[in-house]
């Protein structure tokens, strides 16, 4: 269990290193699960196992750390605890900002995807039925009817 938890601290550091290095504004740790996973990609082409991905040492590890995964929040919670005076004040501002920040979001994606789709449609002939696309808008079927 020592080497998988070396080879996860080890990918953890070569992420804040590449990610500081280039300047990237991408979490450390991030940039350390690609890393992890393209060392679990180079062992399974190296070993030719395509069954097996992970080790059962790294996931065994995995399982424990997950198990306990709730202890990292505590120190969130107790920020939070700690601000309750300036959530009291701004509180209902912050939810209302998020909330009109998902809408938008949710809007926008979904304007984009639209849009997507629209260009990814093969160009009608003149006088030819229109093409129903497998994929289309809304989970509808040909027959326009969910």
């Amino acid at each position: 269990m020592i080497h998988a938890l070396a080879l996860l601290l080890f990918c953890q550091l070569l992420g804040e290193i590449f990610t500081r290095a280039l300047g990237l504004s991408l979490p450390g740790p991030v940039a350390g699960l690609g890393f992890l996973f393209l060392w679990f990609c180079w062992r399974q082409w190296r070993d030719g196992a395509p069954d097996r991905v992970v080790s059962p040492e790294v996931e065994t590890l995995a399982t424990a750390l997950l198990r306990y995964l709730a202890v990292l929040f505590i120190p969130v919670a107790v920020g939070v605890m700690d601000q309750a005076q300036m959530l009291r004040q701004y509180g209902v501002g912050i939810i209302v900002s998020v909330l009109l920040s998902g809408i938008a979001a949710l809007a926008v994606t979904s304007l984009i995807f639209e849009w997507v789709m629209r260009r990814m449609e093969p160009p009608k002939e003149d006088g030819a039925a229109p093409v129903e696309s497998l994929a289309s808008p809304m989970g509808r079927g040909n027959d326009g009817h969910a």
